[in-house]
């Protein structure tokens, strides 16, 4: 990679552009050629290529970024981290990624909100309704279940049943991060018994 390209020539829109379309990783080299292109922000709203593929999802694009010089923590005109996006759309193994590649969870957007809870603050990581919207594995799922189970013991009618079912039957046909198949008779049994409690 090119060090030397001074950043205000860099075609930003170029770049961006090709992140956001996902294209493959061989023509996104062609254009990102120095950790200047890796972090170019858009002029308008201050994002970076990362909070663009971050918020996309697009996981390979997040790893080839960092790996060319994608600062992780940097944040946008509204003070957004990529791990504020990454949370916030779900895109649970871009959020693990981040967190490994050193993103803060604590870094606050200009509304408050950490990192780790999402742009609007509602993705609290201990709620047991997040645990299950962003499970990628069985296990996972138990254990999501298990925390609302205690949660529904202690006050039933504190848990929007409604809400749950939904929840519940999108994690089971296969959402972002819990591919079909790994909901299993165990994690459909611990979900009946919890509806059973509400």
């Amino acid at each position: 990679m090119n060090n030397s390209i001074d950043p205000g020539d860099v075609d930003w829109k170029a770049v961006h552009s090709a992140i956001r379309w996902n294209k493959p990783l061989s023509e996104v080299g062609q254009i990102v050629t120095s950790p200047s292109h890796a972090n170019c922000v858009d002029t308008g709203n201050g994002n970076y290529p990362i909070h663009i593929a971050s918020q996309n999802g697009h996981l390979d694009l997040v790893t080839w970024l960092v790996n060319h010089g994608a600062r992780v923590n940097v944040q946008n005109g509204t003070g957004q981290t990529p791990l504020h996006m990454a949370i916030s759309y779900e895109y649970g193994e871009v959020a693990d990624f981040l967190i490994k590649s050193g993103a803060d969870g604590d870094i606050k957007n200009n509304d408050g909100n950490p990192a780790m809870f999402g742009i609007e603050g509602d993705k609290d990581p201990s709620d047991p309704m997040n645990l299950l919207e962003s499970c990628r594995t069985s296990k996972q799922a138990l254990e999501a279940l298990y925390s609302l189970k205690i949660k529904a013991a202690k006050n039933p009618g504190g848990l929007d049943k409604g809400q749950i079912a939904m929840v519940g039957m999108q994690v089971k046909k296969g959402n972002k991060n819990l591919g079909k198949g790994k909901w299993t008779t165990q994690c459909q049994e611990a979900f009946t018994e919890v509806m059973g409690m509400l």
